[in-house]
This record gives structure tokens, C-alpha cells and sequence, in this order.
């Protein structure tokens, strides 16, 4: 015969706070069971029992007067143990919200000095935040009183009028870029594609930039030109925003519910936990308010320029994949930036008083070799990295760490044989691209595996770079292997390259 014995303790499901009213002699009766939600056990066979102590003897409790000092109200901490039929238990803290009747008024009124409100702002580290403006508004008596965090964060009123009503609200407006770097732009293009979803409310929430309850390319948009210098203003929105420590979201998957204040619609008791937490509009990946979501790596990008009749070529000088960049250039007033390896279009920099702020990302990580062109800098012959820069200077591998960027600090190997694919592979279109010393013909021919020519064109070449697009109708839009061989008077190349589906 086997005796089976049930060890597993219940699951309290609680109410989190219960208001209840004194009667008019100011007593009352308070039932741990009025506490009870929906409490669950898998295993007893027996109903639940609760209670206020462990020993589950203290069913109720008896309130009193002498349980609120101010006579109007006060706020009791307590336990609420649950218990199954073969004594397991398990407890969840509960409050006890305990008012006198305001109609009986069965307690004298006990009022000096009123009631305080008080908290923390803290982030996501759990750090206080100072400086950070508090505004306490009394609604029926049209009267505000505005203070900021100390040192640690933390904040109080004091003295303020029962059964008033009360908005708190949070507000910081300095630092309106911290934090905010192309990384972030990184998370929130391949979010908005579906290739990499954030899935916490707090991501969410950092990116609706533009604060219009959902995220789309006009987040994308913003964001980037707050990055660039293009603007500080976040239109609808606001640099920092906050969130109660009591608040829940109806849906974490869409969190635009957020209200960033508390109202107190009768002031009664004291609130001592008034807290909020703060983070920044557009940190995707809480670089400023933690100690960041991904790290630095050792690794750094190595790019070294190159002058090419009135043009700047900037080269990697080592392997790397990328998904992002951001870097600020002092440059001639009068150039501007196009894209090689690196897909850089207008939108990408802003040019102000010579000095170019430059931001790229890529919906997919970009392989990088060593010697490919990433950008060139026209009608400029002498650029450089200006370290004091409103953004610094930075880029990004395919595990979202951070490289340090590394300007003209290593040479990369000479060639005269300059030619690159990209993308490789690709899926609808690739470019070919190479450098001339002299102006002359040149002939690219491509070929299957088999050695079969498949395409072929023949055009003059220019001094500096050269560029032709092989869109994938040229190799009959059949996925494989392919050779491309660049015909020149001052050298012949052949690169392999791979179409996919």
C-alpha cells in the first residue's frame, strides 16, 4: 500500500488592495478570504482555506479607529496566507486600504499637517535619476507647486489638503539626445520589416518617436534626423517619458496605452511609493538608462581615404559585417556623399557649416572585405574625422555590438587590380565595381559554371571609379554560380558571384 503525500503548495491569485469602511461606531471586521481572487491548487483534493498568519488561525481581523491616526484614512500592509487541505501554504502581500465613513464620521478628524506624496525616479537600473521635474497640481483650488529629484532621485510633497484632488506629473526636457545613437535605427528598421521585433513594452514605447500609438517609417524618419542634428524636436512627443510603478498595460504587445501621470481623485491617505520610471524616446536599446542591451567589442572598423582627383575615396582596411554606422566628418562646404559598398543617399548625412553628420544602417548585415569602398566624398580633397563631433564616431557588427572606428590607422594593401561585387550573393541585382587609372575601354563578361558566356557589354571607362549594375534578367534569372570577368588595357579580373532564388 502506498501513501501518496502532497507537497506542491497553492498558487494565491490576490486582490492587491481592498478599500474598506469603518462603520459608525469606527469597527470593522475584515476577512482574509475578502482578499482572495481566484487562488488555485493542482493537487489537494480539499477547498482552500485563508488566513492572516501562518498558523491559519487568524481568519479576520479586527480594525478600529486606533488603525487610522489622521481619522480619515490609512493604507495597512498585510499578508493573506492560503492554505490547502494537507497544509501547504503559500501567502502575497495585500494593502488594506482603511477609511472612516465620511457620512458617520465614527473617528475624529486628525488633521495637521496634511498628507504627503512622495517617491522615486528611477531607471531602468533602478538608479535614481536627478533633476527631473515633478508637478503636483491641487485641480479644484487651481494651484501647482513644481520641484526636481535630488541626488538620488527622489522627491516629496508635503502638507497637502485631504480630499482634495491631485494630478502628478513627471517631466524632462534636457538631454534630448541621450542615448540615442544609429543603433537604435538598426532595431527599429528590421522591427518595422518584421525581420526582428522588439518585444518588450518599454522598446515599444522608445520607438514610436513621433508618439502616434503605433511604429512605421515616419519613426524611422524622425529618429534619424533627431541622430543627424537635422532637428532636436520631437514633435508630438517628448525627449523622455515615464512610466508609474503601478501601472499596467492592457496589451504588452501593443503598450500605447501609457499614461505618464497619476491622478488622485480624493486624497486620503499618504502616498509614499509615488514612483515612476523614466527612459528615453528613441534608446531602443537602453543605451543611456542601463548599462546597455548589447556591449562593446574589441573589434573595430579600419578605414583609411584615399585622393582621387577631386574625390575622397574611404576604404575598409580590415573584414567586418555591418549593420550600421555613424560617424562626423569635417568636410568642404561645398561636397557631398555618394554610397559605394555602403548605401548612402541624401538622407543619410546632414552637411552644416562643413561639418557632415553621417548615419547609415542596413535591413540586413552587409559583409564587409578589406580594400572595399565604402563611401566617397565629392568635390573634397582632404577629409577628416572630427572626434568632437555631435555623434560619435561608431559602427556596428551583425551582433549589435559596438567597433570603435578606427581613421587612416593602418594601410591597406596596394593593388592596381581593384574590383568588387556586392551584394554577394544577391537576389535581384548586383553591382560591379572597379577603378581606372586612364580613361579607356573596358568589357565585363559573365559566365556560368560551365564557361558558357552569358552576358557581356563593352563600354569607356573613367578615371577613378567605374560602377555597372547586373540586374538578374542579364543571367536569365537562373540562381547558381557565376564568373564575372572585368576586361581592361591595365588589367583583367574575374570575381565569382552567387544568385539566389
Amino acid at each position: 500500500m502506498f501513501l501518496i503525500k502532497d507537497d506542491k503548495k497553492p498558487t494565491p491569485v490576490c486582490i492587491g488592495e481592498l478599500v474598506w469602511v469603518l462603520d459608525k461606531d469606527g469597527k470593522a471586521e475584515v476577512w482574509a478570504s475578502d482578499f482572495n481572487l481566484k487562488s488555485e491548487d493542482f493537487c489537494a483534493t480539499g477547498e482552500l482555506t485563508y488566513a492572516f498568519n501562518q498558523q491559519n488561525t487568524q481568519k479576520s481581523r479586527f480594525f478600529t479607529c486606533a488603525d487610522v491616526p489622521n481619522g480619515i484614512a490609512a493604507r495597512i500592509p498585510l499578508r493573506m496566507y492560503v492554505f490547502d487541505s494537507d497544509g501547504n501554504f503559500e501567502f502575497c502581500s495585500v494593502i488594506l486600504v482603511l477609511q472612516d465613513s465620511p457620512t458617520t464620521n465614527g473617528c475624529a478628524d486628525n488633521l495637521n499637517g496634511g498628507a504627503t506624496i512622495s517617491g522615486k525616479i528611477i531607471n531602468n537600473k533602478l538608479d535614481g535619476v536627478k533633476g527631473v521635474s515633478l508637478t503636483l497640481s491641487d485641480i479644484p483650488n487651481a494651484y501647482e507647486e513644481i520641484i526636481k529629484t535630488d541626488e538620488l532621485g527622489n522627491f516629496a510633497f508635503s502638507n497637502k489638503p485631504f480630499f482634495s484632488n491631485f494630478m502628478l506629473m513627471p517631466e524632462k526636457m534636457d538631454e534630448s539626445k541621450a542615448g540615442v545613437n544609429t543603433l537604435d535605427l538598426v532595431f527599429l528598421q528590421r522591427h518595422i520589416l518584421s525581420i526582428s521585433r522588439l518585444n518588450t513594452p518599454y522598446q515599444q514605447l522608445a520607438a514610436d518617436v513621433n508618439n502616434d500609438k503605433k511604429i512605421d517609417i515616419a519613426d524611422l524618419v524622425a529618429l534619424r534626423k533627431i541622430i543627424l542634428g537635422v532637428t532636436d524636436n520631437y514633435g508630438q512627443n517628448k525627449p523622455w517619458r515615464f512610466i508609474p510603478s503601478n501601472f499596467k498595460f492592457e496589451s504588452v504587445s501593443t503598450p500605447f496605452d501609457l499614461v505618464d501621470y497619476k491622478v488622485y481623485d480624493t486624497l486620503m491617505v499618504d502616498d509614499l511609493g509615488a514612483d515612476f520610471l523614466i527612459f528615453k524616446v528613441g534608446d531602443i536599446d537602453a543605451n543611456y538608462s542601463a548599462v546597455g542591451t548589447f556591449g562593446r567589442s574589441r573589434n573595430t572598423l579600419d578605414l583609411v581615404t584615399e585622393t582621387i582627383g577631386n574625390d575622397v575615396v574611404v576604404r575598409a582596411a580590415n573584414d567586418v559585417e555591418l549593420s550600421g554606422l555613424q560617424l562626423t566628418l569635417d568636410l568642404d562646404k561645398n561636397a557631398s556623399i555618394v554610397g559605394n559598398r555602403l548605401d548612402i543617399k541624401s538622407e543619410n548625412y546632414f552637411l552644416k557649416h562643413g561639418v557632415a553628420n553621417i548615419s547609415w544602417t542596413s535591413k540586413e548585415n552587409i559583409s564587409i572585405k578589406e580594400g572595399d569602398i565604402l563611401f566617397t566624398i565629392k568635390n573634397d580633397q582632404k577629409v577628416t574625422l572630427n572626434e568632437n563631433g555631435e555623434i560619435s564616431s561608431e559602427a556596428y557588427n551583425s551582433d549589435y555590438e559596438t567597433l570603435q572606428i578606427n581613421w587612416n590607422a593602418t594601410t591597406i594593401k596596394k593593388s592596381d587590380e581593384k574590383l568588387s561585387i556586392y551584394p554577394n550573393p544577391f537576389a535581384e541585382s548586383t553591382t560591379v565595381e572597379f577603378e581606372l587609372k586612364n580613361k579607356g575601354l573596358y568589357e565585363i563578361k559573365v559566365f556560368d559554371q560551365q564557361g558558357k558566356l552569358i552576358y557581356s557589354t563593352k563600354k569607356e571607362g573613367l578615371i577613378g571609379l567605374n560602377k555597372e549594375v547586373l540586374p538578374k534578367q542579364k543571367l536569365n534569372e537562373v540562381a547558381g554560380i557565376y564568373f564575372v570577368r572585368l576586361e581592361s588595357s591595365e588589367y583583367t579580373k574575374t570575381v565569382r558571384v552567387i544568385m539566389t532564388e
